[in-house]
């Protein structure tokens, strides 16, 4: 059994068939396209153009013998044969065969030549990615690999794709190498393309693959490749790891994490205000916790102490038990109060919030900014005023995760003047009426220590004639 792969190609205009087979399969080479059987036929000859453009012969057949008669002494001695149609047969195809063969057809009448040229054909192997790069950096131009596709003819075209759309060479981000090379024995050709690529972020997921393209078809894919992609950190993040309600005497973990990648494994963490740093981990831990560990605390890169994260840790008592309150820092005002200045010409207005990031504040009133201190979260302010009437004032504080209000009230200095002068006549009259109750309560002691003092001498109890005109008197100068 012979297995014969040929494409016969006609082109316009030429008198030269032309015939594609395939690499290494029997090349079928046809005659006058099987119109060769002439009445009077008495041969058949096949011949060849040699490589230095000379004539070989290859066989002969006899119209009146079964049997064609070998007559090449060169390689195609024991490759060539001759099928019942008169057609050539090459076995064992190669790129050496990619010539012109010429059909004579020789009768009693006649004499007939027919050239076919020959085209040998061969689908290349599956591509290949290889040399892969071990990881791209985001931003900078890296080879990500190579593709090889090897021993086809003609040879095949590379397109390197990405999540199945074709790349196409920029000059800038994107630069694609594509070289062919020839097998010196086979002649065959094998095409390989080396890829360029700037990576960014989102290429992280991206699938890389090459396709090969040839007359044979259909097109190959290569497997799809990824590759991670390293970019620097843009952003860190704080998390505090702990289960609610957390009794006092239980750990706490604050985990640092972040988007870098490879990712940190090594941070700085500020524990209230000291810095400690922890290498091939992202986590500290607060053992035995307590409401003294409440506050601020923090973490950032080992080299860019700017690039932290920030969590404001609240340890109060509830139930009896330690309650460790998380909060992302919304602002909440502990304290608004109000005293003289040092002259007493001025009141000086304190507000109080705790608060991450730093609180600012605004007052409901113009005045004077004396001060303002932020302190492991706590913020103090400040604001001098000189009321020219009964305020309300209101002490508002805000961040990027929330706000608080509270008001106060405070007195003109003339209302509170004329409040301290009625404090002092309301005093005053006090003062009188429980001296006056005093003395009323003394003589009226008196007055029954004396009548007791009468009634044990056995006298009227209206007393002596001499103790009757004394309270006479009194009496008298009671009335005036």
């Amino acid at each position: 059994c012979i297995l014969i792969d040929v494409l016969v190609l006609y082109f316009p205009g030429s008198c030269v068939e032309t015939v594609i087979g395939l690499y290494g399969e029997t090349i079928e080479v046809p005659c006058n396209n099987g119109n060769n059987k002439p009445d009077g036929l008495i041969f058949t000859k096949w011949k060849y153009v040699k490589d230095d453009g000379s004539p070989g012969d290859l066989l002969v057949k006899q119209a009146q013998k079964d049997e064609a008669t070998v007559s090449a002494t060169d390689g195609y001695k024991s490759r060539v044969s001759i099928a019942a149609n008169s057609s050539l047969l090459i076995a064992r195809g190669s790129l050496a065969d990619q010539r012109v063969f010429t059909c004579m057809v020789v009768s009693l009448t006649n004499l007939e030549e027919h050239s076919v040229e020959v085209k040998v054909h061969k689908k290349p192997s599956a591509p290949v990615i290889k040399n892969n790069a071990k990881e791209l950096e985001n931003g900078k131009l890296t080879q990500l690999g190579e593709c090889v596709v090897e021993n086809a003819n003609p040879p095949a075209d590379l397109i390197w794709m990405k999540n199945d759309q074709p790349l196409v060479d920029d000059g800038k981000t994107i630069i694609i190498t594509s070289t062919i090379t020839k097998d010196p024995v086979t002649g065959l050709s094998s095409t390989s393309s080396r890829l360029q690529y700037t990576a960014r972020k989102e290429d992280v997921e991206s699938q890389f693959t090459c396709k090969a393209k040839h007359e044979m078809g259909p097109d190959q894919v290569s497997e799809p490749e990824t590759f991670p992609i390293h970019y620097p950190t843009e952003k860190v993040s704080l998390q505090v790891v702990s289960q609610s309600p957390i009794r006092e005497g239980d750990d706490v973990t604050l985990k640092c994490q972040a988007d870098g990648n490879p990712p940190p494994t090594s941070f700085n963490f500020n524990i209230k205000g000291k810095k400690v740093t922890v290498t091939d981990k992202d986590v500290y831990t607060l053992t035995g916790v307590t409401r003294v560990d409440s506050g601020i605390y923090k973490c950032s890169l080992l080299d860019n102490d700017v690039m932290e994260s920030t969590q404001f840790v609240t340890v109060s008592c509830e139930w009896m038990n330690i309650k460790i309150i998380l909060s992302l820092g919304i602002p909440k005002i502990t304290s608004l109060t109000k005293h003289r200045s040092n002259d007493g010409k001025h009141k000086v207005l304190t507000c109080e919030a705790e608060g991450s990031p730093k609180p600012d504040v605004q007052w409901s009133v113009n005045g004077t900014n004396d001060e303002m201190s932020y302190v492991n979260g706590k913020a103090t302010y400040k604001l001098t005023v000189v009321p020219s009437k009964n305020l309300t004032v209101s002490c508002f504080v805000t961040n990027k995760l929330g706000e608080d209000t509270k008001e106060i009230s405070v007195f003109s200095q003339k209302n509170e003047d004329g409040t301290e002068q009625a404090k002092v006549i309301v005093g005053v009259v006090v003062g009188l009426l429980v001296a006056a109750a005093l003395v009323g309560l003394t003589y009226w002691l008196y007055i029954k220590k004396t009548r007791q003092g009468s009634w044990k001498t056995g006298e009227k109890e209206t007393g002596t004639s001499e103790e009757s005109k004394k309270l006479e008197e009194n009496n008298h100068k009671a009335d005036v």
